[in-house]
Formats: structure tokens, C-alpha cells, sequence
């Protein structure tokens, strides 16, 4: 037990990045992005409901995947740590493309789950949701996760500004 005590404090608070190169295409819809590559993709990715424009057209960028090393109590703040980390969060379109450049990847699947804090949707019922990557190296899923609470494993995609 006082060994696994002394891993978690080691661990605890270091922020970990991943860099990786995906193909971005800003001009193809999130549903025909959902079309192959995943397991399964919730219906409510659509452009209609996650509209945010950062981009245009096609090209190569490069993806940071950050993961704070603790708990985060809201987006807000892990937007704001992001921020002064010089990067903006990013946009579901560009976490369908991570995945789509990354397939079979188990460096991009260690890093699970990912969320993408650029862009949220109001569902009917007033619950606020982000787009949201997980799975494993063979098999992908595209969801939503409730806003906020964000506990220590969670990572966040983002790009430099």
C-alpha cells in the first residue's frame, strides 16, 4: 500500500503531452467523418449541434494531447490551464480526424479518453456535452461526455494558437 501511495504522489500533478501529426479536413461534415473508423459514433455529432469554426479546407497540423496529472473541476478551468500553455482546446471535427490519422494507433490509445473542450452542445433536457474519443488500439468510439468534472484520466486535445 505505501508503495502504491508513494507512485501516486510521484504522478500526481505532472502534466503529461503527447504530439501528434493528424490530417485535418475542416470541410467535411462531422456525420460523414462518422461514416467509418469507429465503433461507433453518437448520433448527435452533427455540424447542426457543434458548430465552432477554426479552420477551412484541408492540411496537416500537429496535435497536443494533454493530461493535467489531477483532477479538474470544470472545462472552464481546463481551457484556461490550456490556455496558458499557449494552446486552445480543440473541435470535434478535429478528434474525428485524430483518430481517422491515427487508426490501430496504441500511442493515441493510451492516451484514452480524450475530450474536446473547443465546441459543447445543449441537449434538450439543458445538459451541456463535449465531443469525446475512447476505446482501445483496435476498436474507436466518438461520444459525449457530460460537462466538467474531468478526474485524472482524463486527456485534452488541443492545438497551438
Amino acid at each position: 500500500v505505501e508503495k502504491i501511495a508513494q507512485v501516486l504522489a510521484e504522478t500526481m500533478g505532472k502534466i503529461k503531452k503527447v504530439i501528434l501529426r493528424v490530417s485535418l479536413n475542416y470541410g467535411e461534415t462531422l456525420e460523414a467523418k462518422g461514416t467509418s473508423g469507429f465503433n461507433y459514433f453518437n448520433p448527435n455529432l452533427t455540424d447542426k449541434n457543434f458548430t465552432k469554426v477554426v479552420g477551412k479546407g484541408q492540411g496537416d497540423g500537429e496535435a497536443v494531447l494533454v493530461n493535467f496529472g489531477e483532477y479538474v473541476a470544470s472545462d472552464e478551468e481546463a481551457v484556461a490551464r490550456l490556455g496558458k500553455m499557449g494552446l486552445r482546446p480543440g473541435i470535434p471535427k478535429e478528434l474525428a480526424d485524430l483518430s481517422k490519422s491515427h487508426p490501430n494507433s496504441s500511442e493515441l490509445a493510451a492516451c484514452f479518453p480524450v475530450a474536446a473542450l473547443g465546441d459543447s452542445w445543449q441537449d434538450p433536457r439543458g445538459d451541456r456535452s463535449v465531443a469525446c474519443l475512447d476505446g482501445d488500439a483496435s476498436r474507436r468510439d466518438l461520444g459525449r461526455h457530460y460537462s466538467g468534472d474531468w478526474y485524472v484520466r482524463w486527456w485534452f486535445l488541443a492545438f497551438r494558437k
